[in-house]
């Protein structure tokens, strides 16, 4: 379930999103009951998830999603969580990112095929980035093998995050100008990363200032973070996923009181009468005759 773990990557990026959904009110210590609660959007409103702490082994270890560190357990009882939100593991099978951010936030997703991707697609990803939208990429899986890594250091059929969406500046001795870059994180958080152009320690980090590199908070681990253009960012994946978590990060033209008007959301609850159902029934029949 990489698109999940794509997901919970994004989600572990923005405090108040990652808190919400795993409430920081509950630990292992302080008057431990054996549970944990997790919230999820679903149809409109927030739901609590309750577990126990039972998650399933095989020679002591996590089936399923797990952190690096053998004492931490939050990801793997978000997951259950979420399995039991769905039904079962097996629910969990099969899914994109945009599903499980959408349920981690209350946004709204967009999903968009790089081969179509609009001439702005950089400038609506940067916008994106600027307003704390989750962004996911993909690449088209092989039909004969799950996952198979490619000789760039992609793998086909996998899940990544976007973490960041930068125009950085670069000075040679004749030219100087701005590149644009993105930097993705496989969320196996290994060293399968890609390997070409603005790859870790490649030769084009020299183009740029120490300034710059510290401005980016660069640091190169195997720790399946890395950054890449846009044009090969753009020939080596198919697919992007952006979860807004503002309806009006979808619009692509400027944000001015003048020009820009504001979604407004409202929520009713409540059932219709049969009267109600008449009078709704005779209104559309009179429209359409």
């Amino acid at each position: 379930d990489c698109w999940l773990l794509a997901a919970v990557a994004n989600l572990t990026l923005n405090d108040a999103l990652f808190y919400r959904v795993v409430p920081n009110d509950q630990s292992f210590v302080s008057q431990y009951a054996g549970v944990f609660h997790f919230r999820f959007w679903q149809y409109g409103r927030w739901v609590d998830i309750v577990v126990d702490d039972r998650l399933p082994t095989c020679d002591g270890r996590l089936v399923f999603m797990h952190s690096k560190n053998n004492n931490e357990f939050w990801s793997a009882l978000l997951e259950k969580a979420y399995a039991k939100l769905h039904g079962s593991y097996e629910a969990l099978k099969g899914g994109t990112a945009c599903e499980a951010m959408e349920d981690f936030t209350g946004g709204v997703s967009e999903v968009f095929e790089l081969d179509k991707a609009p001439a702005n697609f950089y400038k609506l990803l940067h916008k994106a980035f600027e307003r704390w939208s989750l962004m996911s990429c993909s690449i088209e899986p092989d039909p004969s093998v799950l996952e198979m890594e490619m000789p760039n250091g992609l793998i086909k059929g996998h899940a990544y995050s976007i973490t960041k969406v930068k125009l950085v500046e670069v000075q040679t001795a004749r030219v100087r100008g701005k590149i644009p870059l993105l930097r993705v994180r496989n969320p196996w958080g290994n060293e399968c990363e890609w390997r070409g152009a603005w790859s870790d320690r490649s030769a084009e980090w020299t183009l740029i200032t120490p300034e710059e590199k510290e401005e980016l908070g660069l640091r190169f681990a195997a720790d399946g973070e890395f950054w890449i253009s846009y044009k090969d960012f753009m020939s080596s994946f198919h697919r992007v996923e952006i979860c807004n978590l503002n309806p009006d990060s979808l619009d692509d033209e400027p944000l001015t009181k003048q020009s820009k008007k504001k979604w407004e959301m409202g929520m009713y609850e409540g059932r219709g009468s049969r009267t109600a159902r008449r009078e709704v029934a005779g209104t559309s029949s009179t429209r359409s005759g």
